[in-house]
């Protein structure tokens, strides 16, 4: 889940389905924020499958070997000369046949 914030979407994802494990990628004061919510009793179930990672999506390398790459309103925070990077490094850090997954506002340049 790369710029996964809180880890909402992943610990979400993680409680739907029990043979998901998920690592989230963002920034390091983001990821305690997360680990904090992770540590909570309604998140007990998947303490064990839910991790965090600080670092920065342009700058730092993705975990490696996924099934699938999430990025949750990651391409409108970013800018464009960083994006074709950020989707390269998705695309090297999934397995063949794995799935990106995009989550965001996808507007046209004169952002109608």
């Amino acid at each position: 889940d790369v710029g996964g914030g809180s880890g909402g979407f992943s610990m979400t994802l993680a409680k739907a389905f029990p043979q998901l494990h998920a690592t989230v990628l963002d920034f390091p004061n983001v990821c305690a924020v997360g680990e904090d919510f992770l540590a909570l009793p309604e998140n007990a179930d998947v303490v064990d499958r839910v991790n965090f990672v600080g670092g920065n999506a342009v700058t730092s390398e993705f975990p490696a070997n996924n099934d699938g790459v999430l990025m949750s309103y990651l391409s409108s925070s970013i800018g464009g000369h960083d994006m074709a990077k950020v989707y390269s490094k998705a695309f090297e850090a999934t397995r063949p046949g794995g799935n990106l997954f995009v989550h965001d506002f996808m507007v046209e340049n004169d952002f109608s």
